[in-house]
């Protein structure tokens, strides 16, 4: 009886944006069940008058089997339409996950790329520590961290106005300054990593989640 009753759920519900489409349908549809219920009224009422079905089983029988046909034809439609309608909601579904999953992933790449600036920076740097070598300029390390400014800005306003308060507080006159204070923006940045690939990870899981919801609904509207 689930099964019966998700169908005709189906046949009656719908997204919010087609109220229009549906109406209009339904308008046509009402239209089509005035009409053919009168000729169907007027056929059933003319065989009534001169076919004697009351006192003849064969043509009893034929009338019953004609309109259970009829109606088995209309409910294999309508199960059709609940199908389409689950497939639809699957994809609808998995194309809106799918869209979340890729910013995501595109975040990360990003934010990779951004890393690996300062890595080569932080190891430039500490390099020319080694061998005594000059600083590097204050204009290229901050504009790193701009970079690393706009990305925490599109996660947290407020822990990014922290960071460029605490960063414009370190000094950049010393070697040692400027590989402390790039370390800062390194780890600012692997944060930014660790959480997209923990949202990543979890829209994943929605995905599944929200695959299993959906195709369990339909295997139990068919198992019922």
């Amino acid at each position: 009886m689930a099964f019966f009753a998700a169908v005709i759920r189906n046949e009656l519900n719908g997204p919010v944006w087609r109220r229009i489409v549906r109406f209009l349908k339904r308008l046509n549809w009402f239209v089509d069940l005035i009409l053919g219920g009168g000729i169907l009224a007027l056929l059933l009422y003319l065989i009534y008058l001169y076919v004697p079905i009351a006192s003849n089983k064969r043509w009893a029988t034929i009338v019953i089997l004609t309109c259970l046909v009829l109606l088995l034809s209309w409910f294999i439609r309508a199960v059709k339409r609940f199908h389409r309608t689950t497939i639809d909601e699957i994809y609808l579904a998995h194309q809106a996950i799918t869209k979340r999953y890729a910013d995501c992933a595109d975040r990360i790449e990003l934010l990779e790329l951004i890393l690996g600036r300062g890595d080569s920076l932080y190891f430039l740097l500490d390099n020319r520590r080694w061998n005594g070598g000059s600083l590097l300029s204050k204009e290229e390390i901050e504009y790193y961290e701009a970079d690393v400014h706009n990305q925490l800005r599109g996660v947290d306003y407020t822990e990014a106005e922290r960071y460029y308060h605490e960063k414009s507080a370190m000094s950049v006159e010393t070697i040692y300054n400027q590989l402390s204070r790039l370390n800062f923006s390194r780890e600012k940045v692997k944060g930014l990593i660790r959480s997209a690939k923990a949202q990543r990870q979890q829209i994943a899981t929605e995905a599944d989640s929200e695959k299993q919801k959906t195709l369990g609904r339909s295997l139990r509207a068919n198992n019922a």
